[in-house]
C-alpha cells in the first residue's frame, strides 16, 4: 500500500534491534483484555510518533485463517499513517477510514483498499517532519 504511493517501509529481520530512534515500534497483542478498546483491532500513539500496538487476537477472530494476513496488513498500514501524520484523524473511504465495513473487508480481499489524497499529502509533511526532527538532533548531538 505504501509502495502504491512512493513511501519505501524498511522492515529489519528479526533478531536485530532497531537502533533508528525515530523508527515505529509495532507490538503484536495475543490476548487482549475485553475491555480495552473494545471495538478496535489496534491503536496508535500518533502524538507521541512512535508506537502501535496490534490486537492480533481479535484480527483472527475476525476474519477466516486465510484471511489474516490480509486484514492484519490493513491494520498496519492504518496505524503507520497515523504515526507518520502525526495526528488522529481519518478519511472517509479507503485505509483510513474510521471502521471498515463487510464491504470494505471484501474489496481488501480483491486488491489493498487506497489513501485518500490528503492522507498521501499528510504522510508526505509527516515524513518531512520527522527527517527534519531527525537532522535537528544530529546536529546537536553534533555540537
Amino acid at each position: 500500500m505504501f509502495a502504491g504511493i512512493g513511501v519505501e517501509i524498511e522492515w529489519p529481520r528479526w533478531p536485530h534491534s532497531c537502533t533508528d530512534g525515530d523508527a515505529i515500534v509495532i507490538t503484536l497483542s495475543y490476548n487482549t483484555p475485553q475491555d480495552q478498546l473494545p471495538d478496535a483491532w489496534a491503536y496508535a500513539l500518533p502524538y507521541e510518533g512512535t508506537h502501535i500496538v496490534v490486537f492480533y487476537d481479535r484480527i483472527q477472530q475476525k476474519v477466516p485463517p486465510a484471511r489474516v494476513p490480509t486484514l492484519l496488513a490493513h491494520v498496519m498500514a492504518h496505524e503507520i499513517t497515523h504515526i507518520l501524520e502525526g495526528v488522529k484523524r481519518h478519511s472517509e473511504s479507503g485505509v483510513m477510514k474510521a471502521q471498515w465495513d463487510d464491504v470494505d473487508l471484501f474489496e481488501m480481499g480483491r486488491k489493498p483498499l487506497a489513501f485518500a489524497e490528503e492522507d498521501v499529502n499528510l504522510i508526505y509533511l509527516g515524513l518531512d517532519a520527522r527527517k527534519s526532527r531527525a537532522a535537528q538532533a544530529a546536529l546537536i548531538a553534533v555540537r
